[in-house]
């Protein structure tokens, strides 16, 4: 899919910010609307950086997007909080910390949240929340037109994807046993993909394949996994697995060899990882220890092993290595966790802190 470079992004950036006024130490009040955003400030170190107060509460959920085809990555963040909060959804340039742009009326206790760069150069944010599915503009910021498909109750989970015959979609978990197909822009309802589930769906996952094909993995609240087929809607073979739990966390990586793998979390910590294409295991079961909840996860291969990354309530975030189970790194703070590889291969995490910070960090590439 065509990427826009960088420097593109700053630009609505730049106009959104010339139209806010500070109103307190580290907030800034949008004069139109009275969405806030925060006015942080980014402290470095020699293995990454420290966006300071980029929320006044935790930052949940985060996660990274490839802005142009050279080495910009984005960071986009939010805030949970315990109700509706005036802090919306923002994104953050990766290698310097600055704010790239700030959504307005974003401020929705989103669950999760997606991006996606369509064919004709324009991008779409989707949040889901209490409210359904949101969207915005993602390089203006401007938000999109309701569709009564999206916000027709709590929507769990969403995730973006330009299929194979070139149209732009979201899918979202909804606790109505189905995943529902829209239009990422127009947000036209597309199609619901039913039969796989007997309870709430808590979680979905756009996955794409070696040979231009894409899946949909999606996870109930009673551990079930199910894979579809993203252009059909068919439902392919059984459950993928019954994990026992509440699916909430799905996430996907491709490896240097072509390989795409799932990792399946449930939100009591037990985790696990297939092959995307043959569904087949890979690895042994990891169960990460938490006494409440386990709230995100990422994958990355480092020197050709695979790892994942965890963070709980308990404000850890654990690094295990796939095959074997075990842990592979000492403990870290941090609230919730996304991972990417850079262009020249360096792998990097970022950490939203319950503090409000954002940290991120390039770690060992041996």
């Amino acid at each position: 899919m065509p990427l826009r470079h960088a420097g593109a992004h700053r630009a609505p950036a730049c106009v959104l910010c010339e139209h806010l006024f500070k109103a307190s130490a580290g907030i800034v009040i949008h004069p139109d609307h009275g969405d806030e955003f925060p006015v942080a400030h980014v402290e470095k170190f020699a293995t990454g950086l420290r966006i300071v107060s980029a929320y006044s509460g935790a930052v949940a959920p985060i996660s990274f997007m490839r802005a142009s085809a050279g080495d910009h990555f984005l960071l986009t963040s939010s805030t949970p909080g315990v109700t509706p909060s005036s802090e919306g959804i923002c994104r953050w340039h990766v290698d310097s910390g600055e704010l790239a742009l700030a959504y307005p009326e974003s401020g929705v206790l989103p669950l999760q949240h997606a991006f996606m760069n369509l064919a004709d150069g324009r991008g779409v944010l989707a949040a889901a929340t209490d409210e359904g599915i949101l969207r915005w503009d993602g390089y203006s910021g401007a938000k999109l037109p309701d569709s009564p498909g999206l916000t027709n109750g709590t929507k769990w989970g969403v995730a973006a994807a330009l299929l194979p015959n070139g149209r732009a979609v979201l899918a979202g978990a909804g606790p109505d046993s189905e995943v529902g197909l829209c239009d990422a822009w127009t947000g036209e309802e597309l199609k619901q993909l039913a039969g796989g589930h007997r309870s709430t769906v808590k979680s979905v996952l756009f996955v794409e394949l070696p040979g231009d094909s894409m899946l949909i993995f999606s996870g109930d609240d009673h551990g079930v996994v199910q894979r579809w087929d993203a252009i059909s809607g068919q439902m392919i073979g059984g459950p993928l697995c019954d994990l026992g739990g509440i699916v909430n966390l799905l996430t996907s990586y491709r490896c240097a060899n072509g390989q795409a793998i799932v990792v399946c979390g449930t939100l009591d910590g037990d985790l696990r990882c297939f092959d995307a294409a043959t569904g087949e295991a890979i690895g042994r079961p990891i169960s990460v220890t938490c006494d409440e909840y386990m709230l995100s996860l990422a994958v990355l291969e480092i020197s050709g092993a695979l790892r994942v990354f965890a963070s709980t309530t308990e404000e850890v975030v654990t690094q295990w290595d796939i095959q074997t189970g075990s842990m592979a790194a000492d403990p870290q703070s941090g609230y919730t966790v996304a991972a990417t590889i850079l262009t020249d291969g360096t792998p990097i995490i970022a950490t939203g802190e319950s503090n409000g910070d954002i940290i991120i960090r390039r770690l060992p590439m041996g």
